[in-house]
C-alpha cells in the first residue's frame, strides 16, 4: 500500500512539472509501481543506478512521456559514470558511494521538497527512526542550524572524500587509475563534446565566407593533395551511413541524425562551452530556460510526422537560423558572383567549399521551411528571422570587399 501511495505521488509530479501530456495516471502509477518495488525493497549496497533507468526507460517508452533534454543528459551521464565505476570496481555501487553527498544535501539543502522528504524519513509511522531523533527534535524546535553544525563538525572526515556532484568519481574511479589508456582515449570523447562546438561552428561560417569572396581554403579537384580530403570526408561518413542502416535506420533518419548533431553542437554545445568558461572566470552564468513540451494534439501529431517545432524566441534558435541564413546568401551571391566574374570553370578551385557550402544549405532546408513556408504555430517567429537578418547583413554587405 505504500508503495502504491509513493508511485501516485511520483506520477502526480511527472505530470506537475510537464513531463507528460495530460492523461489518465491510474495504469502510470501501477507501470511505476511496478519499476520501483524492487529498488525500494533493496538495500543502498544493492541498488544498481542503471537497472533503475532501464526500468524507467520503459515505462516512459510505453506511455507520452516528454523527458527534457536537461534531464534525460543527467540520466545518461549518470549511467556512462557508472559503467566506468563499475569496470574499475565490479563490486562498486553507485548509489552507496554517493550515500554521504546525498545525506549531506538532504540536511542542509532548504529546498521544501527536500525539507518534507527528511521529515518523512525521520518520522515512520508516527514514531521516530533510530539516531535521528535528536535531529526531529531539533527541527520541531526550530533550532535545526543547531544541530546540523554538530552533525556536521562528526561526518565532516566522510564527507570530505565526496566530490561535489559526483562523489563516486572521485572514490572508485580517479585514485584508483585501473582504466587503461585505450579505454580512458574512447571515453575521453564524452568530455570533448562541448569543445567540439568551436570547430564545427568554424566550419560552417569561414569556408562559406571564403567562398563569397573568392578564397580558396581547400585543394583544386586537379592537385593530388585534393585525394586525402576527400578520403576523410567519404570515409567517415560512408562509415557512419552504413552503420545506421545495419541498426535499422533508414537514409532519411540518418540525415536528421546529422541534422541534429550539427544543430546540437553549434547551439547547446556552444552555449554551454562559454557558460562553463564564465563561471570559472567568475562571471554571471546564463539563464536556462525548457523549451515548451508538447501539449496540444496537433503539435503532437507534427512531432510524430518528424516536424520540426519551434514556434518561440530562444538564443539557439536565433544562432540555427543565422548559420542557416549565412550559408545560404554566401550560396546564392558566391555562385553567381563566380559565374558573371570569372566563369564556371574557376569553381573547381573551390569545389570543396561549393560542396560544403551546399550541404549546409539542403541540411537546414527544415529551417528555411519554418522561416518562410510554415504559417503553424511551430514555425519560427519573426523576432527570430529578424534578428539573424541583421546579423548576416553585413557579412553579406560589407565583407565581399574585403575579409
Amino acid at each position: 500500500m505504500e508503495d502504491l501511495a509513493r508511485a501516485t505521488r511520483l506520477s502526480s509530479v511527472m505530470l506537475s512539472i510537464s513531463y507528460a501530456v495530460n492523461c489518465n495516471v491510474s495504469p502510470i502509477v501501477y507501470a511505476f509501481k511496478n519499476c520501483f518495488d524492487n529498488a525500494l525493497n533493496a538495500t543502498v549496497s544493492e541498488l544498481n543506478f542503471k537497472t533503475i533507468v532501464d526500468g524507467l526507460g520503459v515505462v516512459l517508452y510505453q506511455y507520452p512521456f516528454n523527458v527534457p533534454a536537461y534531464y534525460a543528459l543527467i540520466l545518461r551521464s549518470l549511467t556512462i559514470l557508472e559503467d566506468l565505476a563499475l569496470y574499475a570496481d565490479p563490486d562498486f555501487k553507485v548509489l552507496a558511494a554517493s550515500y554521504p553527498y546525498f545525506a549531506k544535501r538532504l540536511l542542509t539543502d532548504p529546498n521544501p521538497y527536500l525539507r518534507d522528504a527528511l521529515i518523512e524519513l525521520v518520522f515512520k509511522d508516527g514514531k521516530f527512526r533510530q539516531a535521528t531523533k535528536k535531529i526531529a527534535d531539533a527541527k520541531l524546535a526550530k533550532d535545526f542550524q543547531a544541530v546540523l553544525k554538530e552533525f556536521q563538525k562528526a561526518q565532516r572526515l566522510a564527507t570530505e572524500r565526496e566530490a561535489a556532484y559526483a562523489p563516486f568519481i572521485s572514490q572508485a574511479v580517479l585514485p584508483q587509475r585501473k582504466i587503461s589508456l585505450g579505454l580512458q582515449m574512447g571515453y575521453s570523447i564524452c568530455g570533448c563534446w562541448a569543445a567540439n562546438s568551436f570547430p564545427t561552428l568554424y566550419y560552417v561560417t569561414i569556408p562559406s565566407l571564403c567562398f563569397l569572396n573568392g578564397i580558396s581554403l581547400f585543394p583544386e579537384i586537379t592537385n593530388p593533395w585534393f585525394v586525402p580530403f576527400a578520403y576523410v570526408v567519404v570515409a567517415a561518413y560512408s562509415c557512419s551511413l552504413v552503420e545506421s542502416l545495419q541498426c535499422g535506420d533508414t537514409a532519411v533518419e540518418w540525415w536528421n541524425t546529422q541534422r541534429m548533431w550539427l544543430f546540437r553542437r553549434i547551439t547547446s554545445y556552444l552555449l554551454a562551452t562559454i557558460d562553463t568558461i564564465c563561471r570559472m572566470l567568475g562571471v554571471t552564468e546564463s539563464g536556462f530556460t525548457l523549451t515548451a513540451k508538447v501539449t496540444d494534439p496537433q503539435a503532437l501529431e507534427r512531432y510524430k510526422k518528424g516536424i520540426m517545432l519551434f514556434g518561440s524566441f530562444s538564443t539557439m534558435f536565433v544562432i540555427i537560423t543565422t548559420v542557416a541564413l549565412l550559408n545560404l546568401a554566401c550560396m546564392m551571391l558566391g555562385v553567381a558572383k563566380v559565374l558573371l566574374c570569372k566563369g564556371a570553370v574557376s569553381l573547381g578551385a573551390m569545389f570543396v567549399q561549393t560542396v560544403l557550402c551546399a550541404l549546409i544549405v539542403a541540411i537546414n532546408f527544415p529551417v528555411y521551411e519554418a522561416m518562410f513556408v510554415r504559417k503553424d504555430s511551430g514555425r519560427l517567429p519573426a523576432s527570430v528571422s529578424v534578428v539573424s537578418l541583421c546579423i548576416v547583413l553585413p557579412f553579406c554587405i560589407l565583407l565581399p570587399t574585403k575579409l
